[in-house]
């Protein structure tokens, strides 16, 4: 490090102007996890345990016995085998929406099958032409 870093830049806080201790600092063993992809830990267990609940092998009958199960198991999977069980589209899709994301959505620029930009089936001495006039 160099020799006129300040005392920031040492690792130093500003404010007591002592270093934390190494078992708090992030990437320490058992210390502050790195948060990957900027979110919170229990968002990322919540898509992935979403994602485990739409395995399409998944029969009617085994999320009947998960909705059975749910006072012993996780909510969060008796919620969704609910949802589907009685048909609730609508959570279904926002819980899908939640493990996965939402799928993006495309805009049609043309109207009719013809182009919106008036100009952009001339040739360039065409449009020249209209430029001069």
């Amino acid at each position: 490090m160099k020799s006129k870093a300040t005392k920031q830049a040492k690792g130093v806080s500003p404010i007591s102007g002592v270093a934390p201790p190494k078992h708090t600092q992030f990437g320490a063993k058992n210390a502050n996890p790195r948060n990957n992809g900027g979110l919170p830990k229990y968002v990322r267990e919540i898509r992935e345990e979403l994602k485990g609940l739409l395995d399409p092998n998944l029969t009617m009958e085994d999320y009947q016995a998960i909705v059975d199960s749910s006072s012993t198991d996780s909510g969060l999977r008796g919620l969704f085998a609910e949802a589907v069980v009685k048909k609730d589209t609508k959570t279904v899709i926002e819980l899908i929406n939640q493990a996965w994301g939402k799928a993006k959505e495309s805009v049609d620029l043309t109207s009719k099958g013809e182009s919106i930009n008036p100009y952009a089936n001339l040739t360039t001495e065409e449009l020249r032409k209209l430029l001069e006039k």
